[in-house]
């Protein structure tokens, strides 16, 4: 290789080097003046993981290997892992019944009790109320590895049911079996459990899952 050549390849590395140099100094004033002025986002549309992907590839193909990518999902024939084919669980005196409605969507509802059960209305205002005697179209799932709860959507409230799929075994259970407490006392002879024991673990979930497992709440 000639003098000259060498010289020009040289020439050409120092360019491009101190481009690039010039254009990442240009990128950090740039973050550093946008985290220099606090922006608001009110109003604002979401966007999905796939526009992260764009310029953090690293980051996205780390995130969308873990369980937390399917952590909280719109419910789907894709997302939904529970047996909804009028699949039927007993558990303290009530049962749910599973089932696809007619448009295809998915449905949970607890058989009428002794004590009865709210409306809709009454347990968006009371998420601690009785369940049954009312269906509910399942909105959104959470979870997608050892077992899946299932949120309905009340006005404007996300409220967790009180049934789960247990995905490893592959059956219906009651979220009181998920949970580190005391199992509930047992009820009297042909009637249901107590109604706070049933519904123990139903909550909003606007209030409380909404932290951990979802991103733009």
């Amino acid at each position: 290789m000639s003098r000259s050549s060498r010289f020009a390849r040289i020439g050409t590395a120092l360019a491009i080097g101190v481009a690039c140099a010039l254009g990442l100094a240009q990128h950090a004033r740039g973050v550093e003046q946008a985290l220099a002025h606090p922006l608001s986002f009110r109003g604002a549309g979401y966007v999905g993981s796939g526009e992260c992907k764009r310029c953090h590839p690293s980051n996205h193909a780390s995130w969308h290997r873990t369980f937390h990518r399917t952590m909280t999902q719109e419910a789907s024939p894709a997302s939904v892992l529970g047996d909804f084919a009028d699949a039927r669980f007993d558990y303290g005196g009530i049962r749910a019944r599973m089932s696809r409605d007619e448009r295809g969507g998915f449905a949970i509802e607890l058989s009428a009790s002794a004590n009865g059960g709210p409306s809709s209305t009454a347990l968006a205002a009371d998420p601690d109320a009785l369940l049954t005697g009312t269906r509910f179209t399942v909105a959104r799932t959470v979870g997608s590895r050892r077992y899946q709860q299932y949120l309905a959507r009340v006005d404007d409230v996300y409220v967790r049911l009180p049934v789960a799929w247990n995905i490893a075994e592959q059956r219906w259970m009651h979220l009181n079996g998920a949970f580190l407490t005391p199992d509930p006392e047992p009820a009297a002879p042909g009637q249901p459990i107590a109604r706070a024991d049933y519904d123990r673990h139903v909550a909003r979930w606007n209030d409380n899952c909404i932290y951990c497992h979802n991103v733009a709440p």
